[in-house]
């Protein structure tokens, strides 16, 4: 692409992802809503005065509109039943895509890629084949039987790149690829309830692994993708342990002991069990009916608590041995972060 092309891309690019009409970038920079669709569709370039102006208006270092396009990403998958607005789909889109790409500039920097290698799966739409994937994938990363301490690092530690991006409440995951490469990105607003974060990281990532049929309905898409995420955070064995092989009823100490120590949420615990035979549908109804009129499927509105990490860290220590091996310097550093130089000074130069 030429210098224009990159220009005309990325304007248009930092515009979806800011979600503004035409209109409404032209009135921030004081020109015609046909002057910003020119340079968008590359009729006119910018001059460097009003490239500067635009950069300002978006919130987009200057760099950005010149920097060549990486590897492009090929697909983003969201929820089949999102709740986002077109405008606001169109506007992740755009930032997922930005982000991803300045994740794969740094780690070509440094040479740092890690190859993604789970095993393999026959394409079936069987909720034992779910199971199985996720026995055969606690093998293959030696994970054990036991709780995963923090699922954003595992992930990370075998090739996934986890992004953490802010979004509206109606957004909680999805996911891609980038030729062979994954990536998964995570709302921030996550953070205030860990065991639905990590189950939204291992739902997207049943949706990377798992092999479905080209003409599976999405309700059953997404739920072999919560069946594999539930097998990896509990497994059938940690359920025999804990719960036994049948069960009249189970109490609420029983649920959030497993949430403290699996870090998984009291409605998946119910369905693995439900899934496993340990109780029956009419039980588990109950217990939904429960949830339902004490407000437990709001973010952080269960009882119990699960104490942990669950931060994508990979980024930030490749900017920082990046720009500590001097492969990148302080200002390029600022533009992969879409900080500012003084910002990210003391934190990566100490001073």
């Amino acid at each position: 692409m030429t210098t224009a092309q990159i220009i005309a891309a990325r304007l248009k690019l930092a515009r979806s992802a800011a979600e503004l009409s035409l209109r409404d970038l032209a009135a921030r920079v004081g020109l015609s809503a046909n002057a910003i669709s020119k340079f968008e569709t590359g009729q006119t370039t910018p001059s460097s005065e009003r490239l500067i102006a635009l950069a300002g208006a978006l919130e987009r270092p200057l760099d950005f509109f010149v920097r060549p396009f990486g590897p492009e990403v090929r697909s983003i998958s969201f929820r089949k039943k999102s709740k986002l607005g077109k405008r606001q789909e169109t506007a992740l889109r755009a930032n997922v895509k930005d982000h991803v790409e300045r994740y794969l500039e740094l780690e070509a920097h440094l040479e740092a890629h890690i190859t993604f290698a789970p095993p393999k799966h026959p394409v079936s739409d069987d909720p034992a084949h779910a199971e199985a994937l996720a026995r055969s994938l606690r093998k293959t990363w030696k994970l054990g039987n036991g709780p995963l301490s923090n699922v954003v690092e595992m992930l990370e530690e075998h090739g996934v790149r986890v992004i953490d991006l802010d979004a509206p409440d109606s957004f909680d995951g999805c996911c891609g690829w980038v030729g062979n490469v994954p990536f998964i990105v995570l709302a921030k607003w996550l953070d205030a309830d860990l065991p639905r974060k990590r189950f939204t990281a291992l739902h997207e990532l049943g949706h990377l692994v798992l092999t479905l049929p080209d003409d599976l309905e999405p309700r059953l898409e997404e739920n072999l993708c919560h069946r594999f995420a539930n097998a990896l955070l509990l497994p059938a064995e940690g359920v025999r342990n804990a719960f036994g092989p049948r069960r009249s009823r189970v109490s609420l100490e029983e649920l959030t002991l497993i949430k403290s120590e699996y870090g998984i949420s009291l409605s998946a615990t119910l369905r693995r069990l439900l899934d496993l035979a340990v109780i029956t549908p009419r039980h588990h109804k109950g217990w939904m009916m429960t949830g339902s009129k004490h407000g437990w499927r709001k973010p952080g509105g269960e009882p119990g608590s699960f104490i942990g990490a669950e931060r994508a860290y990979r980024f930030d220590q490749l900017l920082a041995r990046a720009v500590a091996d001097e492969r990148i310097s302080l200002s390029r550093a600022a533009a992969l972060t879409g900080r500012s130089i003084a910002s990210l000074r003391p934190h990566l130069l100490g001073s």
